[in-house]
Order: C-alpha cells, then sequence, then structure tokens
C-alpha cells in the first residue's frame, strides 16, 4: 500500500506544479476568459480529483481503524490524532485541499487556484522528502 502512497504523492506534485505554470503563464488580465471557460479549469478538476482520490484513502484509514476491533489500530490512531507529532497527521490531511476545486466560484479565480496549488505542492513535496529519507 505504500507504493501506492508514493506514485499518488509524485503525481501530485507534478500535477500541482504543472497546473500552477499554466497558471502563471497565462497570467494576463486580457486572458481572463480562459479561467472562467478553456482549459485551465479542466486541469483543475483533474487535479481535484486527485484530491478525491486522497481523502478515499485517508478516509479508508480512519474507517478501518475504527472498525476493524483491533485495540492497537485504534490506539494507534488516537495516538496519531494527540501526540506531540499530530501537527504532521493534520498536515497530511491537509493535501484533501484541492477538493475545493469543485466549488465552482473557487476553480474561476486564478489567485485561490494559485494559492491552492502552492500549498498542495508544499505539502504534498514535503511528505516525498519525509518518505524518502532526504528530511
Amino acid at each position: 500500500m505504500w507504493y501506492d502512497w508514493y506514485v499518488l504523492g509524485t503525481a501530485y506534485t507534478i500535477l500541482s506544479t504543472f497546473l500552477f505554470l499554466v497558471i502563471c503563464c497565462n497570467f494576463n488580465k486580457e486572458k481572463k476568459d480562459r479561467f472562467e471557460s478553456g482549459y485551465i479549469p479542466a486541469l483543475a478538476l483533474v487535479f481535484a480529483s486527485f484530491g478525491l482520490v486522497y481523502l478515499y484513502l485517508h478516509g479508508t484509514v480512519i474507517y478501518s481503524a475504527l472498525t476493524s476491533g483491533s485495540q492497537f489500530e485504534r490506539d494507534h490512531l488516537i495516538y496519531r490524532l494527540t501526540s506531540d507529532y499530530a501537527w504532521i497527521y493534520y498536515l497530511e490531511l491537509a493535501t484533501v485541499l484541492p477538493v475545493l476545486l469543485f466549488i465552482n466560484p473557487i476553480r474561476k479565480n486564478m489567485y485561490a487556484m494559485s494559492i491552492i496549488c502552492i500549498i498542495a505542492f508544499l505539502i504534498s513535496t514535503f511528505f516525498l522528502c519525509v518518505q524518502f529519507g532526504w528530511l
């Protein structure tokens, strides 16, 4: 299962970088129609679907910990949520932030999309570096 997280994290980082670069290249007041009806909202929907995959993966981990009947899994989840390093787990849960791009006004606002892409890029890059042992 961890292999899936690596692949998904890498694709997530690449897609957030690509979408941010596309937004930067088209950052022009006269080309605002591309943000309202064009390929950039379509790319944002693809990026948001990656957020849904992350949401599904985190949901299955939490659901299995609560319903498996294993005391160890339930205690491990509680420890993740309440320990000194709980901020890392909450930061990991923030990787589902691009789900906000399913909301039409956010998807058509270039500033909101840029901020969401930057945050998603930084979080996913941080977790890839931690998982590969670079930090």
